[in-house]
């Protein structure tokens, strides 16, 4: 039964504990400090529920992640590995500046795994396959 960790304005967690996985949910225009304030809970929730999965849902994104990209691919996805996060299904976000912020931090990530997806049911059929893998 998924349950919901996190919710503030535009920015959902939620545990999947079966699939060992966080869907995140993205809904429209987020500032750096927010956006970036909204993936450190991430690697909070990543900590507490030892999820090896994220379903990252972007498709409702406003406005990308411009200012914070290097941070993400260098930093934050670093991290999410770092932490035991194997695999991540993004969802393609409708925004054309999100989407180009999203192929940004895809090209640049070597440390797990990403697929990106045009809809969340194919996105987490994907995260499914990949084995639990628990510590």
């Amino acid at each position: 039964m998924p349950l919901f960790l996190h919710n503030i304005s535009g920015f959902t967690i939620v545990h999947d504990p079966i699939q060992c996985c966080l869907h995140l949910t993205w809904q429209g225009a987020h500032s750096a400090r927010d956006a970036q304030s909204c993936c450190l809970e991430v690697l909070a929730q990543v900590h507490l529920t030892a999820s090896t999965k994220i379903l990252n849902d972007a498709t409702l994104d406003g406005a990308g992640w411009q200012d914070i990209t290097p941070w993400l691919a260098h930093e934050f996805f670093t991290q999410l590995a770092v932490d035991g996060v194997t695999a991540v299904a993004w969802v393609i976000p409708r925004n054309l500046r999100a989407h180009s912020s999203m192929d940004q931090v895809i090209n640049t990530v070597k440390h797990l795994t990403i697929g990106k997806f045009e809809d969340v049911e194919s996105a987490y059929t994907w995260l499914c396959q990949w084995q639990v893998i628990t510590y």
